[in-house]
């Protein structure tokens, strides 16, 4: 057995020369992890084309890394995944002998692929590491909030979620945040449960992206920043109105918004923002590279998450990492990360009077806010990428 890393992403990117493209960025999180490790292959869906899309920025230029990528065929959708089965599982098998030889296999779930690339793993004699960053069960989903497909989303949430618990068994493996490492140590009725289960988050941010700053709100504006791939979960009909009671009450506050979204749904947001007249105080920046994105946290005052449900998203660490204090929702795993009036103010979903509120509170208290500004870059510091990803390179090689 060499030491030797296999890592399937269930992610899709578009690549133009050897520089990679997409809405995701965990791409960046293997690349650190496979410095721990003598040799390293993703596999990955992957478009090659002329040229990205709109609302996909530069992810990464492997030009000199050492990173082997087997790239599968692109999809979307899980029909999308269906599809192309056959030509996913061609590639699995022609690559067996390097699986049945790595000293690990990880796989990135949720993920219907995934779960069958570590049933294969299995069938050969291999244990594979899953690692869960989302609970289908909790996290939200546009689909959820209304519409004919809700019930079908929560029937497949809900199958998608035991074929998991049925994927680790007897198997060591990692998730994302509190919640669900005690989801999976905790297990369901007649599945063997995992014979481990290690809380590990999954951090892009390296030690040479923090930003320390002793305070921010001191200039003629305050500028609110909301980072989020755009879809009626994460709560902007609940910011934008948040934002005008603010303006109301005299405070300068201006919102820039970062993430692409569908664009009938793009279009109904600033609609919206037009009808609060919030036109001339809202930026649309759309999709950014990592790069811009930390200049982005760098030049805001507060960051705001106004979804009604999350898993434990990484722009919250994003922003400690830039001295951004924090208004969050409390939702999913959240709370388990953000501890209020510590390290951020926590509010319930759905309440532009609330929001407005502890965004208000937190411009007016400067004492409160460089509490929380203190206590969010140590937390940076504490999950950079660096330190996770030795964390995790020293689980999956023990």
């Amino acid at each position: 057995m060499t030491n030797h890393l296999v890592v399937f992403l269930d992610e899709l990117y578009t690549r133009v020369g050897r520089r990679y493209y997409g809405r995701h960025a965990t791409l960046l999180f293997v690349l650190q992890l496979a410095q721990h490790f003598d040799a390293a292959t993703l596999m990955v869906n992957v478009r090659d084309q002329g040229a990205p899309g709109a609302d996909e920025p530069l992810v990464a230029d492997l030009s000199d890394s050492r990173l082997e990528v087997v790239e599968l065929p692109p999809y979307r959708s899980l029909a999308g995944s269906l599809a192309k089965l056959p030509a996913v599982a061609g590639t699995f098998w022609r690559r067996r002998r390097e699986i049945d030889s790595a000293r690990t296999v990880f796989i990135r779930v949720p993920s219907l692929m995934g779960l069958l690339f570590g049933e294969f793993c299995r069938l050969r004699g291999r244990d594979p590491w899953y690692h869960v960053c989302a609970n289908l069960e909790t996290q939200a989903n546009p689909i959820r909030r209304g519409g004919s497909g809700e019930g079908l989303w929560k029937i497949l949430a809900r199958s998608l979620s035991l074929l998991q618990h049925v994927a680790v068994r007897g198997l060591r493996m990692s998730a994302v945040g509190a919640e669900l490492e005690e989801k999976f140590s905790r297990g369901v009725p007649l599945v063997p449960r995992p014979r481990a289960v290690f809380n590990h988050f999954e951090s892009l941010l390296g030690e040479a992206m923090l930003f320390r700053r002793p305070d921010t709100c001191r200039g003629p504006e305050i500028r609110l920043l909301r980072v989020c791939q755009l879809d009626h979960s994460k709560g902007m009909e609940v910011l934008l109105p948040a934002v005008r009671i603010l303006r109301e009450q005299g405070l300068p506050v201006r919102l820039e918004v970062v993430g692409g979204g569908a664009p009938d749904y793009l279009r109904r947001l600033k609609d919206l923002a037009a009808s609060l007249g919030l036109t001339p105080v809202t930026t649309w920046l759309g999709p950014l590279t990592y790069g811009d994105l930390l200049r982005t946290y760098r030049e805001a005052d507060l960051q705001v998450l106004s979804s009604w449900g999350e898993g434990l998203p990484r722009v919250i660490l994003e922003g400690w990492g830039s001295c951004l204090p924090l208004v969050s929702t409390a939702v999913g795993g959240i709370p388990r990360l953000v501890t209020h009036e510590e390290s951020g103010l926590l509010v319930p979903p759905g309440d532009p009077e609330a929001l407005a509120r502890e965004i208000a509170r937190l411009i007016r208290d400067g004492e409160l806010r460089r509490r929380l500004i203190a206590r969010g870059f140590a937390l940076a510091q504490e999950y950079s990428q660096e330190r996770q990803t030795a964390r995790l390179a020293a689980l999956l090689r023990a």
